[in-house]
């Protein structure tokens, strides 16, 4: 009995060193700083590059159904400002005949925006595990427009998805003598696609971001970390 109690009290005592080393180098990596900056340019870089995935997608598919699940998304990431988020795209696709050169490249650069700040945040975070030789310019430039593919490409694979179960969302199921409604299906499946979907994408953010080679297992732990809270 004391020995069980002894091992709980070592626990705690060691749970209570890691979160209290957690806040300390929160603290001395600006951490308040450096998150408002990444939710700032965030925010800034998601009507650009909803547009830019929006006029892509569009010739694949209709956009009303983007539009759906956009917004679904967006309601998911920053609540009540969904419907906002999604008219700004909105107008601004159906203007996008007079954006011209100049302004797609803006949009090409705002959407980026969030993964550069990103990449700069875990560059500080790492420091002291920052190899000698530093990651290409290029590279750094060519990974946020890689996030931005794989991004449109997901929204187009889970628009797809939605739209075949839309059609069977007016029939029902019958299983061992219950009916079962499938309303409301496509909701459901939205949110857990987004949920299944964040973990890996978090992940590869650990994995790619930082300069310093970091380990998968640690990766993942962060991603399922980050999507949980």
């Amino acid at each position: 009995m004391i020995s069980r109690r002894q091992n709980v009290n070592w626990g705690l005592g060691r749970l209570f060193s890691f979160i209290l080393r957690v806040l300390r180098a929160f603290k001395r990596n600006q951490g308040l700083l450096l998150s408002g900056a990444v939710a700032y340019n965030t925010l800034l870089s998601i009507v650009p590059m909803s547009t830019l995935a929006l006029i892509v997608l569009s010739h694949f598919i209709e956009e009303e159904q983007l539009f759906y699940t956009l917004s679904s998304y967006f309601e998911m990431l920053i609540p009540g400002y969904a419907a906002t988020l999604t008219d700004q795209v909105r107008i601004f696709l159906e203007h996008r005949k007079v954006v011209g050169m100049i302004g797609i490249l803006c949009i090409l650069f705002f959407s980026s925006i969030a993964f550069m700040v990103l990449e700069n945040a875990m560059s500080v975070i790492f420091s002291h595990r920052v190899r000698i030789e530093r990651r290409h310019f290029l590279i750094s430039v060519i990974i946020p427009y890689v996030y931005i593919l794989l991004i449109g490409l997901a929204i187009l694979l889970v628009s797809f998805l939605i739209g075949a179960i839309e059609t069977l969302e007016n029939r029902h199921l019958t299983i061992l003598g219950l009916i079962l409604s499938l309303g409301g299906t496509s909701r459901v499946v939205l949110y857990v696609l987004g949920i299944l979907g964040e973990v890996p994408m978090l992940t590869s953010i650990y994995l790619v971001m930082p300069v310093v080679r970091s380990k998968f297992y640690h990766a993942l732990i962060g991603g399922i970390t980050a999507t949980f809270l």
